[in-house]
């Protein structure tokens, strides 16, 4: 996750005025990451990306 405070203070300012969150993740991210956003977002897609001949 990149800018995790930035993404973090736009989250919790969005849902005092009434917005819905959506993250959208590479799914990589700490325990603690998740702890601390899991509240605040509503929705989340993960783009997993890898190669796929096998």
């Amino acid at each position: 996750m990149v800018f995790i405070e930035y993404a973090y203070d736009v989250e919790v300012l969005a849902k005092k005025h009434g917005f819905f969150n959506t993250m959208v993740t590479n799914g990589y991210m700490t325990n603690e990451t998740v702890d601390l956003v899991a509240k605040y977002i509503d929705a989340a897609t993960v783009d997993l990306k890898g190669h796929g001949d096998k």
